[in-house]
C-alpha cells in the first residue's frame, strides 16, 4: 500500500484495525469470554465473531502471514476492516477486479493453509 491513505469512510459497525484483528486480540480470550456472557436476549452474536472466536487466532495470523502480501492486504481490508472492493482498490491503487481476484485466491489459499494447520471452524 506504499504511502497511500485509506479512503475516508463512516463505519456502519465498529471495525478493528487490520493489525489488531490480524494480531488476534479481537478473537483472543477477551472475545471468547464476551461470547460466553449471558446477554439480555437483545443482541444476537455476529456470525463472523462466533467463527473468529472458535478459531485459533495465532494459527490464523501465521497462515495469513504466509499469503503473498497483495492477497493478505486485500483480505485484511475487506474481511477484517470491512472495506468494500471499491474502497480497497482505491487504497491499494489497483482495479476493483484485481482486488476481487486477490481476495478470491487468497481466501482459497488461506482455507487450505488453515486446514493444514488443523484449524477447524466447526466442519468435521
Amino acid at each position: 500500500m506504499a504511502g497511500r491513505d485509506l479512503p475516508e469512510r463512516s463505519p456502519v459497525r465498529s471495525t478493528p484495525s487490520p493489525a489488531t484483528a490480524v494480531g488476534g486480540t479481537r478473537a483472543g480470550s477477551a472475545g471468547r469470554a464476551a461470547l460466553g456472557r449471558a446477554d439480555s436476549g437483545d443482541a444476537v452474536p455476529d456470525v463472523a465473531d462466533v467463527v473468529l472466536a472458535s478459531l485459533d487466532a495465532q494459527a490464523v495470523s501465521r497462515c495469513l502471514a504466509r499469503l503473498p502480501e497483495p492477497q493478505r492486504v486485500c483480505i485484511v481490508l475487506m474481511d477484517v476492516a470491512g472495506y468494500t472492493a471499491r474502497e480497497t482498490a482505491e487504497a491499494v491503487g489497483c482495479p476493483r477486479g484485481t482486488v476481487l481476484a486477490r481476495v478470491h485466491r487468497g481466501r482459497r489459499r488461506l482455507a487450505q493453509l488453515l486446514a493444514e494447520a488443523g484449524v477447524s471452524h466447526g466442519r468435521p
